[in-house]
């Protein structure tokens, strides 16, 4: 039998192929691929709300059982020696990271009381049976401010906790200072009704992530 010359040179070249095969180690392997299934994460949850403080009032009673109040008025919130008013702190904490709650030095009393006046006010800030953040006059707020003062640690996995703080403030009827205080009621009665002696209590929180 005769080969055609397309023949024989198509048969050279499949014999070419299988040495090359052979000899240059181009046989197939197994090849396999795998991917690793996605991870993501999100930013932890880290937050501080407040709501406002409701302390004075523009009726006090002493609660000596006798009829009326001790001190009143219609609209104006009031201060005067045998007052008492007492309010809470709330704030709203969520943090999912271990984190410290606390006072700062935001914390403080505004007035332009004398200061020997102001060494008669008491604060106390805080509850008796959890722990006393601040307990002092308001000269000591109204001068010094508070340092950082802890409230509370806060557990990571806290959400939407409602930290409530009690806070007191107070002016005795008998500290031996009547006639400084009597000077200064009168001098509130000559003055523009807008202005006079005034006191404010300002509370401020700050929520830090502990190391």
């Amino acid at each position: 039998m005769k080969m055609t010359r397309k023949r024989v040179v198509t048969t050279a070249a499949i014999a070419a192929f299988l040495t090359a095969g052979v000899f240059g180690g181009t046989f197939a392997k197994y090849v396999l691929q795998v991917d690793t299934k996605d991870d993501s994460a999100r930013v932890a949850k880290f937050y501080l709300g407040a709501s406002d403080l409701d302390l004075f009032a523009n009726t006090y009673d002493n609660g000596d059982g006798e009829a009326g109040a001790d001190i009143a008025t219609t609209i104006d919130n009031l201060i005067a020696p045998n007052f008492e008013a007492t309010g809470t702190l709330t704030f709203d904490v969520t943090s999912e990271v271990k984190a410290t709650l606390g006072f700062d030095n935001r914390t403080k009393v505004e007035t332009n009381l004398p200061d020997d006046i102001q060494e008669d006010l008491k604060v106390v800030i805080g509850d008796t049976s959890t722990g006393i953040v601040y307990t002092g006059t308001v000269y000591d707020l109204s001068h010094g401010g508070l340092s950082f003062a802890k409230i509370k640690d806060v557990p990571a996995h806290t959400i939407g906790d409602v930290v409530t703080v009690p806070v007191t403030v107070s002016w005795a009827l008998e500290n031996g200072k009547d006639d400084v205080e009597t000077a200064l009621a009168r001098e509130q009665y000559a003055d523009d009704p807008t202005g006079g002696y005034t006191l404010t209590l300002s509370a401020a929180a700050v929520l830090t992530q502990a190391n």
